[in-house]
C-alpha cells in the first residue's frame, strides 16, 4: 500500500489544506501496465469551513512513487 499526500484548496473558503490518500493493493494493481488512473472523491470535508465539495483527479506513478493531480473541484 502507497500513501499519498496532496495539496487541496478549498472552492468556498479558499483556504488549502492537505489531504492523504492510501492506495490499497487493488489500486497498485490496476496502474500495471499503465501511467496513471482517474480517482474521484465524492464528499470531501473542508476542515476550516466544514462544507463538502467534491474532486475528480488522476493518480499517476512516477518512477517507484505515486502521484496525485487534482483536476477539478465541484
Amino acid at each position: 500500500m502507497a500513501n499519498i499526500t496532496a495539496e487541496v484548496k478549498c472552492p468556498y473558503c479558499k483556504i488549502g489544506f492537505e489531504i492523504d490518500v492510501e492506495l490499497e493493493a487493488e489500486d497498485e494493481t490496476e496502474l500495471e501496465g499503465e501511467d496513471s488512473f482517474d480517482i474521484d472523491f465524492d464528499e470531501m470535508e473542508c476542515p476550516n469551513c466544514e462544507n463538502f465539495f467534491a474532486m475528480h483527479g488522476k493518480v499517476e506513478k512516477v518512477e517507484d512513487e505515486f502521484k496525485l493531480t487534482i483536476e477539478s473541484i465541484d
